[in-house]
């Protein structure tokens, strides 16, 4: 079976820089018309069951492109108590020792709220429970948020305890799949809003800021090969990245399923491991779906 993770669109909390969590900002303008390019990219898909997180801009997301869509709250964002509604500015004065914590990695509640952990516990229930009720040939669709797909994908790749967050930031409504079988979860598809363009926001900015580039999977099978660095000069590999490098090479699913493939050209994102950052470049080679 294949399950697909979409974030939500551009949320207000979102252009004004407020933290959400559970707060129920809607979606804005631009998050608006993000879902209706998602919907056109989504309908010639077909899906067994259609769930979203109970959170509007996440279900207003899934309403744009499906008439019926399952509402569970165990796939909320993660709670951040205190910090909703501040900016991070805000966040850094008031709680300058949990910010501390959670960069050191260790087990706190954001803002009082929840714990990484505890909302990793709370979607893996959900997911273990959506996959009981899938057939192996089925498909599903869960629209959710920026912090619970994160959290869930790493943890595909074994690498749910890197801070930096191994697999890099989450587009508003990319797409991402996991593709479940007697064999284990492997990823299929990762940061895909090749619906906007060839290059997500967050790695156009990364790339601009000048991030070294190190390691790229290509290729309509994913298949891994050696780096090809973007600004002239190939960076060393240190042993973590490696692990997580090659503990990637293994969590991506090779084979090509029903899903069509991103639009004409190549969507790239970064996978982060400290100072060192790998690219995963989607070859496409389908006709532009119509927006």
């Amino acid at each position: 079976m294949e399950i697909f993770f979409v974030r939500h669109g551009e949320s207000v909390a979102n252009v004004t820089g407020h933290w959400q969590g559970h707060g129920d900002s809607p979606l804005s303008d631009a998050g608006r018309k993000q879902a209706v390019a998602l919907a056109a990219r989504l309908k010639r898909e077909s899906f067994d069951l259609v769930l979203s997180s109970d959170l509007s801009r996440a279900a207003d997301t899934g309403r744009a492109a499906f008439e019926k869509v399952e509402l569970d709250e165990r796939f909320r964002e993660v709670n951040v108590g205190a910090w909703e509604g501040l900016t991070r500015p805000d966040v850094a004065k008031r709680f300058a020792e949990n910010v501390a914590d959670l960069r050191a990695g260790r087990p706190v509640k954001i803002g009082g709220g929840e714990s990484w952990d505890e909302m990793h516990a709370r979607v893996s229930e959900a997911l273990d429970d959506l996959i009981g009720r899938l057939d192996q040939d089925s498909r599903a669709i869960v629209f959710s948020h920026g912090g619970v797909i994160a959290n869930l994908f790493a943890s595909v790749i074994e690498a749910r305890d890197q801070v930096m967050g191994p697999l890099g930031r989450v587009d508003n409504t990319a797409i991402q799949a996991v593709f479940v079988s007697d064999a284990g979860r492997h990823i299929s598809r990762f940061n895909d809003s090749a619906h906007f363009g060839p290059i997500g926001r967050y790695a156009s900015e990364a790339l601009t800021a000048g991030a070294s580039v190190t390691r790229f999977f290509v290729g309509d099978s994913m298949e891994s090969t050696g780096a090809a660095p973007l600004r002239g000069q190939l960076m060393e590999r240190n042993a973590s990245a490696e692990t997580i490098a090659d503990t990637a090479d293994r969590a991506v699913h090779s084979e090509r399923r029903r899903f069509a493939p991103p639009a004409s050209g190549t969507r790239t994102d970064l996978m982060q491991e400290e100072d060192r950052v790998f690219v995963v470049a989607y070859a496409a080679n389908a006709e532009p779906v119509d927006h």
